[in-house]
């Protein structure tokens, strides 16, 4: 992993004879904690441009890794 002042790169190595047949990709979030009580402040997901191809995609617009 690479961390920069506002960016990361990640990346996965997936075997893909282990792999679950039915993966389609991960998405990643970031939670924020309160540093003395551990009470959740926020959960993000983060965003990206990869996606899955759809009709009414607006590319090059950012998207939540979940979505």
């Amino acid at each position: 992993m690479m961390v920069g002042t506002n960016s990361a790169i990640i990346g996965w190595n997936i075997d893909k004879n282990k792999r679950p047949k039915d993966l389609m990709g991960f998405a990643v979030r970031r939670t924020e904690y309160d540093p003395e009580t551990r009470e959740v402040l926020r959960v993000n997901w983060l965003n990206g441009q990869k996606r899955f191809a759809k009709a009414d995609d607006d590319y090059g617009a950012d998207v939540p890794s979940d979505q």
